[in-house]
């Protein structure tokens, strides 16, 4: 029959896992939401840019207009870009909160297998103490002897 220690160190290896598990996928959340920044400030650069070229001579309305339109359509790209920083922040505190949970359970079960663990080997050494005693009365001649 195995020891509880033994059983338990099982589930807490299972644990273990799903913490490393939740702790790979919260990197991969904090990295998409990184990868989402970086491209915000690269619309936010190149708007930037492409509103301080200064026009030619003879610029047409139309090439006015066409001008403004993209930048609009910067700005627009930068308003999807901003919804989609927040919704990936959300998913890290998600994925962060979830992490926090797997782990704490995987610390808990940790502390449980060795307390299991320091009561088997304390047991284990009163038996062998109550044996060594045990023989070593015998050899005295043990109580009751004569």
């Amino acid at each position: 029959m195995k020891r509880r220690s033994e059983r338990m160190q099982r589930v807490a290896d299972l644990a273990e896992s799903r913490s490393d598990e939740a702790a790979r996928i919260l990197g991969e959340h904090q990295r998409a939401l990184r990868e989402a920044e970086s491209q915000l400030e690269e619309l936010g650069r190149f708007r930037k840019e492409y509103e301080t070229m200064a026009p030619g001579q003879g610029v047409t309305v139309a090439e006015m207009l066409n001008r403004q339109r993209f930048v609009h359509r910067i700005d627009q790209a930068m308003t999807q870009q901003r919804s989609e920083i927040q919704r990936r922040r959300q998913s890290v505190e998600g994925a962060r909160a979830r992490w926090l949970e797997v782990r704490n359970r995987h610390a808990a079960l940790d502390s449980v297998t060795r307390r299991y663990r320091n009561q088997e080997e304390r047991a284990e050494e009163r038996r062998d103490q109550e044996a060594v005693d045990e023989r070593s009365q015998h050899r005295r001649g043990g109580p009751g002897h004569d």
